[in-house]
């Protein structure tokens, strides 16, 4: 059985009480980020080009797929927040469209290198490139390195969006400190008086 957790907050004076993340959280959310870092080390250490764009689709579907789950963590804080008629996490976030940033970034790439798009839109009427990320693709010697250096700065900067968003909504690593034989995990974006205390 999952353990209970209680969420104190003494200003508001309430308590809400629920199960830990279960199934869902270490079958999907987790799994999900550990398999886009997995997916990236194989394409990484990869040299069939094939392979290299089979790989890479993949990231993308994995990407597409963080932001659905993004979505519905979305969704649910609003949902709490409304029944609480409290305010806690980042109420101003669009995780699906800054996560769908990241695929666009991605498809884009591979778009380039399957000749899959229209040159018009990045280049001006004289034929000059005026895209940054088009012009990167012209210039690279070796596609299969290209391929990989985008999918490995992009991965990279989309993992950090994704602790950043955990930790905006106290989903990240809890600082602990025992006090009357409990633990407490007190979450760094909310304020001093908010604690989250676990019973074992």
């Amino acid at each position: 059985m999952a353990d209970e957790t209680e969420m104190i907050n003494n200003t508001q004076g309430y308590i809400v009480e629920s199960e830990q993340p279960g199934y869902h959280e270490t079958k999907i959310y987790n799994n999900t980020r550990d398999n886009i870092w997995d997916t990236l080390a194989i394409l990484l250490a990869t040299e069939d080009f094939s392979d290299i764009k089979k790989l890479y689709s993949r990231l993308i579907v994995l990407v597409e797929r963080s932001a659905s789950i993004w979505h519905e963590i979305e969704k649910t804080y609003e949902y709490k927040r409304s029944q609480l008629k409290v305010e806690f996490g980042d109420s101003n976030k669009n995780f699906m469209k800054q996560f769908k940033e990241f695929s666009n970034k991605l498809k884009k790439c591979l778009n380039f290198v399957e000749g899959d798009f229209d040159k018009s839109e990045y280049t001006d009427y004289e034929g000059n490139i005026t895209d940054k990320d088009y012009r990167e693709y012209t210039e690279a010697k070796n596609k299969s390195a290209y391929i990989k250096n985008v999918a490995n700065k992009t991965i990279t900067e989309f993992d950090k969006l994704w602790g950043e968003s955990a930790a905006s909504l106290g989903m990240g690593p809890a600082l602990r400190t025992r006090e009357e034989g409990e633990i407490f995990f007190r979450d760094r974006k909310k304020a001093p008086n908010s604690v989250y205390r676990r019973r074992f």
